[in-house]
């Protein structure tokens, strides 16, 4: 999936293809997964909607929602 660089920057704060290829690496032996991946974007998340980041936080729900789909399609 790749939005284009500008429509990545205000959905996830990157591009998408840096988040490929972070879900790649998440595959990694003792790298936990993409589930771990996406539950560790929701917990920072989290952070930073106490924090007052509201912004930001929208960005790492979106990059969750991103790995997520991104599991749906290698199943």
């Amino acid at each position: 999936m790749n939005y284009g660089h500008s429509k990545d920057m205000e959905l996830f704060g990157c591009d998408s293809t840096e988040l490929d290829e972070v879900i790649r690496e998440s595959r990694e032996p003792l790298m936990g997964g993409p589930t771990m991946l996406a539950t560790s974007y929701l917990s920072d998340a989290q952070d930073l909607i106490a924090m007052g980041a509201n912004d930001l936080a929208r960005k790492m729900i979106n990059c969750a929602k991103y790995v997520i789909s991104s599991m749906e399609k290698t199943q």
